[in-house]
């Protein structure tokens, strides 16, 4: 599977407040297309980002890591965003895009969502 990047983000899409307010709001994102492609949270399945690197091509994998701005935890061998967050992809739009995003209670009750990119599938 080919993946090519869908959308510049000029900023980094964030939400935080209580679990509801994140998973619950629709986020709007503008793609390179012109297109805006829009979900919440609690309506798509996220998945380790790890399990990606085994259903894509080793390049497009590490591209997408380093466009995402991702590191891997030396101690976990986890990736985590610039802010230290676990990161996560799920598919959206019946399957069309793969949105990587961060998620993390950050403190108690509180929670951090963040969109790192966002990519276009082709087989």
């Amino acid at each position: 599977m080919v993946i090519k990047l869908a959308n510049r983000l000029p900023q980094k899409e964030y939400v935080s407040g209580t679990e509801a307010d994140v998973i619950d709001k629709p986020l709007q994102l503008q793609l390179t297309s012109g297109e805006t492609l829009t979900f919440a949270i609690k309506d798509v399945q996220l998945n380790e980002i790890e399990s990606l690197g085994e259903q894509i091509d080793v390049p497009s994998f590490e591209r997408l890591v380093v466009a995402s701005g991702l590191k891997k935890s030396a101690l976990s061998g986890l990736y985590k965003n610039e802010d230290g967050l676990r990161t996560s992809y799920a598919l959206v739009a019946s399957g069309t895009y793969l949105v990587i995003v961060s998620l993390a209670e950050i403190q108690p009750a509180r929670y951090a969502l963040q969109v790192e990119s966002v990519w276009q599938l082709a087989s």
